[in-house]
């Protein structure tokens, strides 16, 4: 029987990169000042009212020349919408980021503890896999739960914790690549 890793590496590798960049970005940027996260959030919003408004220019002007036209008036007005929304009211966009990073990190950590034990064998020091998806569900509970705590007081933790946790990912994809390529060669590739 074929053990195939690569859509488990490829998915670790792909986790470990999101949480290594949200806790940078929580070490270095919100960690300064959490109003700067905030006005990224509606300078975002701006960029996107302004390319948005360049789609419609450019969907127009097609219009104009006779030709094909209309591809890109609905992508236009989604980033329209979420522009608005963005530069209007980026506390609420705050909140509801950081909702979804409280789910991503939740479901990782689930993600993380149940291939652990489905491929321990497999995972030298498995035990603190299993202990970094513990953490990254409690850091998940955290981000929904508590947001303006995790906000002030633990942007500092939660971002260490991010990087690291994300490293690990990324050490332990690298790992499941291996095992994937002695696997294929062994097995041979089908």
């Amino acid at each position: 029987m074929k053990i195939s890793f690569k859509k488990t590496w490829t998915t670790m590798l792909i986790n470990g990169l999101i949480a290594a960049i949200i806790g940078i970005i929580l070490l270095f940027i919100v960690s300064n000042n959490g109003d700067v996260f905030q006005s990224i959030i509606k300078w975002v919003g701006i960029i996107l009212i302004i390319v948005s408004a360049t789609l419609i220019g450019v969907d127009i002007y097609a219009a104009v020349k006779k030709r094909h036209w209309g591809s890109l008036a609905f992508v236009s007005a989604f980033l329209l919408i979420i522009g608005i929304i963005f530069a209007a009211n980026p506390q609420n966009v705050l909140w509801f980021v950081s909702i979804v990073a409280g789910i991503w990190a939740a479901v990782t950590g689930v993600s993380q503890i149940i291939t652990t034990i489905k491929y321990r064998q497999y995972v030298p020091g498995f035990i603190f896999t299993i202990i970094n998806g513990i953490l990254m569900i409690a850091l998940g509970v955290m981000f929904i739960f508590f947001q303006e705590i995790l906000m002030k007081t633990f942007t500092y933790i939660a971002g260490a914790f991010l990087v690291v946790s994300g490293l690990w990912e990324i050490f332990n994809a690298f790992r499941f690549k291996k095992i994937t390529k002695i696997s294929d060669e062994v097995m041979g590739d089908e």
